[in-house]
């Protein structure tokens, strides 16, 4: 079974493989929520966090969470 592309620990995973530092900037592109941008403002110390996302609804959903 595959792990889905937005899975915590698929996400922790790349963020660690990606050897973040506070002075880096993420752009997460197609993010289906925040939480991409929030594992890695609260763990890796990211300075900047932009994340994009086109579905209204999984926008508004993540807006509401």
């Amino acid at each position: 079974m595959e792990a889905h592309p937005n899975s915590p620990e698929l996400v922790k995973h790349t963020l660690q493989f990606l050897g973040l530092k506070p002075a880096d900037i993420l752009l997460d592109i197609g993010s289906e929520g925040l939480h991409v941008c929030i594992i890695a403002l609260e763990k890796y110390g990211v300075n900047i966090c932009v994340t994009v996302e086109v579905n209204c609804k999984v926008l508004k959903e993540a807006l509401n969470s």
